[in-house]
């Protein structure tokens, strides 16, 4: 499996990949790329270089054109100042793009980054009910 491949550089050699994977296909048993998000608008506060539309057209693109690759990524639910809507773009996305892996994980933070500064940060409650 390739893991952690950063999305934003799936989508700048899209087309350089799709050759790559597909004469390899016997040796790569999956990629796994960290979208974190669902929602455009929590994609820009976290300061990611992609959105939503890019990737879908990404991964339908691969999943067309090499179907034995296992495509899968992580999901990040409560991430400061999400909101319900937010939440329901995520689980959008996981239904029109039907990953083989998905990864859900529950916000935290860390000390020293930008998210752990920001104010809306959401109940454990709720980010558990999600």
């Amino acid at each position: 499996i390739i893991a952690d491949f950063n999305p934003q550089w799936l989508i700048k050699y899209h087309d350089d990949l799709i050759p790559i994977f597909k004469e390899n296909i016997n040796k790569i048993e999956g990629l796994m790329a960290p979208i974190q998000s669902g929602s455009d608008r929590i994609l820009r506060i976290m300061r990611r270089p992609y959105n939503i539309g890019q990737l879908k057209s990404c991964f339908k693109d691969f999943q067309e054109k090499i179907p034995k690759l296992e495509i899968g990524t992580h999901i990040m639910v409560g991430f400061p100042g999400e909101t319900k809507e937010d939440f329901i773009e995520s689980k959008k996305l996981l239904q029109q793009i039907k990953f083989t892996k998905v990864m859900l994980f529950k916000y935290s933070t860390r000390t020293g980054t930008l998210a752990s500064q920001m104010d809306n940060k959401i109940s454990k409650e709720i980010i558990q009910k999600r």
